[in-house]
């Protein structure tokens, strides 16, 4: 079922009559989607972009993929070197103004450079959606140790084992029955109470940990852990009764408002932006098979491979090496730090009284840039920039 209807969105497209693009980034989603596209015969054009690390081997399956199919591909710049992640004073694509913060600015560049190159109306498809529909979830064992039932035992052993818990500690993880409201209610608790928050979290929760910058001043810390928990009383329950199929859909959802977003900044470029693994029937499909049938110790995301058998090769699931985009992320990250410097305190979020600056700058004078500061500061970059945007509008 799931293998019938990816032939019938993919041809879906193809006889819009419009020019097809597609992405070539080396990784298996996009891979899927360019080989189901060769398979029914489609005339379209492929874009890659290139890594910002030597180590990178995405490239070089690009290469590879696109050789196995006899079709060339447009290279272009580095997502990292390209893309606009930390910008705070730019207009959006095309001037247009959306409804809350751009998603996916880190690929603005690439998606640009997409649009101008395609004079003519065209559907681009991505492959968007692929790794929450068939690689596990964070909930994975969670939901397995309940499929299995009266095997949830030894499963919960092999669990401990491999992730090294203790297997009193591992076992109340899994039996954990915490509703989605109760568990999402207690990650803001902690994450407002600094103490509290270095407390060592379950991975089989129904989200991770929520971390609030140390840099939000207390009226804005205030005020958005009240509105926290009035928006968690006002929702009926999770997703799904199942924690790692509501995991997929909350992500599914994210994934699907990136591709909104896009459609809406490059309307007037007559290019519209697709990904197939967002289609209603195919997310229904994959989430229809069992939880234990979608891991396979020696390939990855088995069920794609297994729709696409006889189309997509074996070696696009089995290779040993994934491509790493972190380099490109650090470096602007750093590039940012020192240009921003001398521009925080002139912040619209600084002015609102939402940010300390002191704070802010004191953070990213740290020599070490962890994970968690990065991402804080890509939010705080994105907030800023769409205020600014939204206040231009304003005042015309």
């Amino acid at each position: 079922m799931l293998r019938e209807h990816f032939l019938n969105v993919i041809n879906h497209y193809i006889i819009e009559n419009s020019q097809l693009t597609a992405d070539l980034s080396g990784g298996v989603d996009s891979a899927t989607i360019v080989y189901l596209l060769k398979s029914l015969n489609a005339n379209f054009k492929l874009y890659h972009s290139m890594s910002d690390s030597k180590v990178n081997s995405d490239s070089k399956w690009a290469q590879l993929i696109a050789n196995d199919i006899n079709h060339s591909f447009t290279t272009l710049n580095s997502v990292g070197s390209s893309g606009k992640r930390f910008e705070a004073n730019l207009d959006y694509p095309n001037g247009v103004l959306t409804d809350y913060p751009l998603l996916w600015a880190d690929s603005e560049g690439y998606a640009s450079s997409i649009a101008e190159s395609n004079l003519n109306p065209s559907i681009h498809l991505m492959g968007l959606g692929g790794d929450e529909l068939f690689s596990p979830m964070p909930a994975y064992a969670w939901s397995r140790i309940r499929e299995k039932k009266m095997r949830s035992f030894s499963l919960g052993l092999r669990y401990c084992l491999l992730s090294r818990t203790p297997i009193i500690t591992g076992m109340i993880e899994l039996m954990n029955k915490t509703s989605f409201k109760n568990a999402v209610k207690l990650e803001v608790n902690l994450g407002f109470d600094n103490q509290a928050s270095r407390k060592k979290r379950s991975n089989l929760n129904w989200c991770g940990p929520i971390r609030i910058p140390t840099w939000l001043t207390e009226t804005c810390q205030n005020s958005t852990y009240e509105l926290a928990l009035e928006t968690i009383d006002a929702i009926s329950d999770s997703l799904d009764l199942d924690r790692s199929r509501h995991q997929t859909l909350e992500s599914i959802i994210f994934q699907r408002r990136v591709v909104n977003q896009l459609n809406k900044a490059y309307e007037k470029d007559k290019i519209t932006w697709e990904a197939p693994f967002l289609d209603f029937k195919i997310v229904d499909s994959a989430l229809s098979i069992p939880i234990s049938y979608r891991q396979d110790q020696d390939m990855t995301k088995a069920t794609l491979y297994y729709a696409t058998k006889g189309i997509t090769p074996r070696d696009i699931f089995t290779r040993g090496f994934k491509g790493d985009y972190s380099e490109g992320m650090y470096e602007s990250y750093k590039k940012a730090t020192k240009y921003n410097y001398n521009q925080i305190r002139d912040f619209k979020l600084v002015d609102l009284g939402l940010v300390d600056p002191d704070k802010l700058l004191f953070e990213q004078s740290m020599p070490t840039a962890l994970d968690d500061r990065i991402e804080s500061f890509d939010r705080l970059s994105a907030v800023e920039r769409w205020l600014r945007i939204v206040m231009r509008h304003q005042s015309k």
